[in-house]
C-alpha cells in the first residue's frame, strides 16, 4: 500500500508539474497583436517613400521653390531632396540641374556655393558632378520652336493625306472599269 500511495502522489506531482511547465511555456511565448491596418499603412510608407527617393534621382533638379524665398538655404522640401541626391550622387555621379528661372545672378551664385557646400558636407566628390541650369530632360524647345514643329508636322500630314486620297481614287477609278 505504501508503495501505490508513494505511486500516486509522484503522479499526482508529476501532473502538477507538467501543468506549470506548461503555463510558464505558454506565458513566455505571448505576442502582441499585429495591427495589420499599421502594418499595412508602414508598407505603402516605404513603397512611397521609395517611388517619391527615384523620381528625385531621375528629376535631379532643384527650382527656386526648394529655397526659402530670397533665400541661397534651402526650405524642408530642398533639405530632403538635395539628401536623397546626395545619398545617390555618392555612388553614381552625374548631372544636377539647379534652375535659375529668373533669380537674380547674385542669389543664383549663392544657391550655387550653399548647394556644393552641402553635397561636400555629406561626402559627394564634386569633380565628379555636373552643376548646370537646365531641365530635366536637357535644354528643351522655346514655345516658337514648339509651333513651328507642330506647324510643319501638321503641313506634312495634310500633304500625306491628299496623296493618300489621290491613290484611293486612282486605284478606286481603274477598279470601276
Amino acid at each position: 500500500m505504501i508503495s501505490s500511495k508513494n505511486n500516486c502522489v509522484t503522479k499526482t506531482a508529476f501532473v502538477i508539474e507538467l501543468a506549470l511547465l506548461c503555463v510558464f511555456l505558454g506565458s513566455c511565448t505571448h505576442r502582441e497583436p499585429v495591427n495589420e491596418g499599421q502594418m499595412n499603412a508602414g508598407l505603402i510608407t516605404a513603397y512611397n517613400d521609395t517611388a517619391m527617393e527615384n523620381a528625385i534621382i531621375v528629376q535631379h533638379s532643384l527650382y527656386p521653390y526648394h529655397f526659402v524665398n530670397n533665400s541661397d538655404q534651402l526650405n524642408e522640401l530642398g533639405r530632403r531632396d538635395l539628401s536623397v541626391l546626395a545619398k545617390h550622387f555618392k555612388e553614381y555621379p552625374g548631372r544636377l540641374d539647379i534652375s535659375r528661372d529668373g533669380t537674380s545672378g547674385t542669389l543664383y551664385q549663392a544657391r550655387l556655393a550653399y548647394v556644393t557646400g552641402q553635397l561636400k558636407k555629406d561626402g559627394v566628390d564634386i569633380s565628379k558632378l555636373t552643376i548646370s541650369d537646365g531641365l530635366p530632360g536637357g535644354s528643351g524647345m522655346t514655345s516658337s520652336e514648339v509651333i513651328q514643329a507642330r506647324e510643319a508636322d501638321q503641313k506634312a500630314r495634310s500633304s500625306g493625306s491628299q496623296k493618300s486620297n489621290t491613290n484611293t481614287m486612282i486605284q478606286s477609278g481603274s477598279s470601276n472599269k
